[in-house]
């Protein structure tokens, strides 16, 4: 399977970074990176593990830990990362 991003679910990454760097040190915001990475390669292997959100039947969620989600769609041979989302604050478009 083909590993896409969409624009928000990329700009969710880089923000999300950006404010792990602003606010926390190196080690929250390597472990952040390396489990998104981690999970988007699972994903790439098993695209249909994780439910469907209840909003919406064609987009699944990825818990990657206790604050953070991957929101992804899968259509053919693609996978395509939606979203990248704090738990705390949810993702009402597809919760």
């Amino acid at each position: 399977m083909v590993v896409e991003w969409s624009d928000p679910a990329t700009k969710d990454f880089d923000n999300t970074v950006r404010y792990l760097e602003e606010n926390w040190n190196d080690k929250v915001v390597s472990k952040f990176v390396r489990d998104i990475r981690k999970e988007v390669s699972r994903l790439a292997v098993f695209p249909f593990a994780f439910p469907v959100t209840l909003r919406k039947k064609d987009v699944r969620r990825c818990v990657v830990s206790k604050t953070n989600s991957i929101y992804y769609s899968v259509k053919g041979n693609i996978i395509l990362i939606l979203a990248i989302s704090d738990n705390r604050r949810g993702h009402s478009q597809y919760t």
